[in-house]
């Protein structure tokens, strides 16, 4: 499977891309193709899975190439620790799901500030052409994503996730608007 040309270029390019929706969406499985993408482009890659029973952490093993797992299920200076360590690597970044510990932690200045640090540090690492990625949950309501405003200025590349039926739609809103849409097909992600 290959990723569609917007991520793609986002790779080459080397950027922080920030995937957000409700949970069983795709984010996590987008999060994966771009790794994949990383991967091919002769990247190392570092995933960080921050839940108990991610499946990230799990599925791993299908990407191949030269990849670092760490699960991270303490709290969020815990994943800014293993951000940190990541990007000094070198290494596209993957972080599943990046607010997880700070919907935990009850947000808050003490929570956002270390959530801060770990996507200033995608940014830092995108800005030297390595860039990574990030999945974010919305809220059980659905109408906000807990540590957004922590998260979202660093991104390069915005896109939500919302599933309709068998088919996840994509709706970039930074560097530009536009939608693309994805089914998952054993094996990866099929563009229409």
């Amino acid at each position: 499977m290959a990723l569609h040309p917007v991520f793609q270029e986002a790779l080459r390019e080397g950027s922080f891309i920030l995937l957000y929706g409700k949970p069983g969406v795709g984010k996590t499985t987008l999060a994966l193709e771009l790794a994949r993408g990383a991967l091919s482009l002769g990247l190392d890659v570092c995933i960080i899975a921050t839940e108990a029973g991610s499946t990230l952490a799990l599925r791993h093993a299908s990407l191949g190439g030269s990849l670092g797992v760490y699960e991270v299920l303490g709290g969020i200076i815990d994943v800014a620790l293993a951000v940190m360590e990541c990007v000094r690597g070198g290494r596209f970044t993957v972080v599943d799901s990046v607010n997880a510990p700070y919907r935990v932690e009850g947000g808050g200045i003490q929570a956002g500030r270390p959530l801060s640090l770990a996507s200033a540090l995608l940014r830092w690492s995108a800005e030297r052409g390595v860039g990574g990625a990030a999945t974010a949950q919305v809220s059980l309501s659905g109408e906000e994503v807990p540590g957004w405003e922590h998260v979202a200025p660093w991104a390069t590349h915005i896109a939500k996730l919302e599933r309709e039926g068998a088919t996840t739609r994509v709706e970039l809103a930074k560097p530009r608007r536009l939608l693309l849409e994805f089914t998952v097909a054993e094996g990866g992600v099929t563009w229409m």
